[in-house]
């Protein structure tokens, strides 16, 4: 039987190798590309704003080659350092300290983290912490970071999950007495 150290450290290995292929698979992102998402989610908006406020619409995860995901929020630190790393490895990230690797990593869990707190307890919603890599006109690779619900979301979870703590949605603003 495998202790508890082997099995994470397989879990890691194998992650590391997902993190790898979601790189090597990284596409370049257009400008067409960017309005084509920029229109899917303006679409998505106003199928929720459609909703009555106890409506669920159903969110679909439908990963792509160039993405790498964990579902447990604990793992997602370690895939984000990944992804710093293998950007930093294939010389895509330079000049940047440990020490502002580190603040960089804290930084954007806590911000991604914000987003998934309205979608905790609801049994009906699954969260994916996912990692999308792709490269510029020149070659270079990046990534972006986020969550991804699947499964049935009301429309305020589906507002509350768009807007953190630090960037209030409408909803949240007019519930306080601001416009």
């Amino acid at each position: 039987m495998d202790s508890v150290v082997e099995m994470r450290g397989n879990f890691l290995a194998e992650l590391a190798t997902k993190v790898e292929s979601a790189y090597n698979s990284r596409i370049v992102e257009t400008p067409k590309m960017e309005a084509a998402d920029l229109e899917r989610r303006r679409r998505l908006v106003q199928k929720m704003m459609q909703l009555q406020e106890h409506e669920t619409e159903e969110g679909e995860f439908e990963p792509t080659a160039n993405q790498v995901w964990v579902d447990n929020p604990h793992d997602y630190p370690a895939l984000f350092r990944m992804g710093l790393d293998i950007l930093v490895r294939n010389g895509d990230l330079t000049g940047i300290s440990e020490e502002r690797l580190n603040i960089l990593l804290a930084d954007n869990i806590k911000h991604e983290f914000q987003h998934h707190v309205p979608v905790i307890g609801q049994a009906d919603l699954k969260i994916h912490y996912l990692l999308t890599f792709t490269t510029t006109d020149g070659g270079g690779g990046t990534f972006a970071p986020s969550i991804q619900p699947e499964g049935k979301m009301t429309k305020r979870i589906y507002f509350d999950m768009a807007h953190g703590p630090d960037d209030p949605s409408q909803q949240d603003m007019a519930g306080r007495g601001e416009e």
